[in-house]
């Protein structure tokens, strides 16, 4: 799976197969659209929903902290 991190013009946003954002607080979510303009996703595979439900099912296995 390769992921690049960094700056991005919206074009390039715009023309890429998937885009995501990642935090400590929203995890994983999926962009489908920027500043008016949508994502086409142009990913046979799907790859953003995958590593959500891969995030998820490790986050339900992480020990509560009290």
């Amino acid at each position: 799976l390769k992921v690049t991190e960094g700056r991005f013009s919206l074009q390039e946003l715009i023309n890429s197969d998937e885009v995501f954002v990642t935090n400590s607080v929203i995890g994983i979510k999926k962009v489908n659209y920027i500043d008016g303009q949508y994502i086409i996703n142009n990913s046979s595979e799907n790859l953003t929903n995958q590593l959500i439900t891969q995030y998820r099912n490790l986050s339900d296995k992480r020990p509560n902290k009290e």
